[in-house]
């Protein structure tokens, strides 16, 4: 009666042969139909295991479909959360650039008009009232050599350049566009002292030389000397250095242009329709220089910092 480890049957026919043969006739199948049920219920599995099978497959296609699903959204949300980071990052970008060309452009304006209203100061000092006279008696006994011929003129043209100076500083400072400390008295007496040493500059090279060169020469030591007492807050040689040989480059450009060298010599009687070369010449090296400590204050000192120059 041990036979089920000697073949390979089907275990539910083989419990129903094991009824059929029971000892106990009591708990063998009652029927032939009860038995022809029975092996009708067994013929059935092969198609109820594919069945099983096929919804495995089903439930397996739809698992994976679901975290394909769920890993797009999170790529598309993950791209989405990007760009929308970008384009935050561009408009912040196009503010920053907006609010940096604004800065720059006020900083010019306040720096040309400052040295413009200083002109007009100056020529009104120098040439209507006695102290233009009184700086040249000055200079010709501490300077003898640099106002040969021109004992007035040199001390107008002095008072021009520091007057010119105060109001390019002034201007400057009031306005604010560099994070610099507005020290007014310190930055506009500082302009007065460059300017006037540029001027002397200037009388130095013209005597051996071209005009053009010698302003050429003043502009960059005026605007070098200048920007050391700005108040900037830090990489202040990089502002003097960038200040100076930018405005002597853009004085330079003007002079290739036909601006006229004598833009700073009067008449013996001047008048204020001779002002507008001189207050052309000023405002346009404040408003050179202000350019310039923008690119060095927006862009070559941001840059130094990322590179490690404290």
């Amino acid at each position: 009666m041990q036979w089920r480890n000697r073949v390979n049957v089907n275990s539910q026919l083989a419990d129903l042969l094991d009824e059929m043969v029971n000892e106990n006739v009591r708990s063998r199948p009652t029927s032939a139909a009860i038995i022809l049920k029975r092996l009708t219920k067994i013929n059935q599995p092969s198609s109820s295991s594919l069945s099983t099978n096929w919804q495995k497959f089903l439930t397996q296609v739809a698992h994976q479909w679901q975290v394909l699903l769920q890993g797009l959204e999170q790529a598309f949300g993950n791209f989405g959360k990007t760009i929308r980071k970008l384009i935050l990052w561009i408009f912040k970008t196009i503010y920053k650039i907006f609010t940096a060309c604004l800065s720059t452009i006020w900083a010019m304006l306040l720096a040309g008009l400052g040295a413009g209203v200083g002109t007009i100061f100056g020529f009104i000092l120098a040439y209507h009232t006695s102290l233009g006279v009184k700086i040249a008696e000055f200079l010709s006994t501490q300077l003898p050599e640099l106002t040969q011929n021109s004992q007035s003129l040199g001390g107008a043209e002095m008072l021009l350049f520091a007057t010119a100076g105060l109001g390019t500083a002034f201007g400057i400072t009031v306005s604010g566009c560099f994070a610099q400390r507005r020290r007014l008295f310190v930055t506009s007496s500082m302009g007065i002292i460059s300017y006037a040493f540029s001027w002397l500059l200037w009388r130095v090279i013209s005597a051996n030389g071209d005009r053009g060169e010698g302003l050429v020469a003043a502009v960059a030591i005026g605007v070098f000397l200048l920007a050391l007492s700005i108040g900037f807050r830090s990489h202040h040689i990089v502002y003097a250095v960038i200040g100076g040989f930018g405005a002597a480059m853009g004085f330079a450009t003007l002079l290739l242009l036909e601006f006229p060298t004598t833009a700073l010599q009067f008449s013996n009687s001047p008048t204020l329709s001779e002002l507008s070369l001189p207050i052309a010449f000023f405002s346009s090296v404040g408003m050179f220089m202000s350019f310039w400590f923008s690119v060095s204050y927006y862009l070559i000192v941001p840059g130094l910092k990322f590179l490690g120059w404290r």
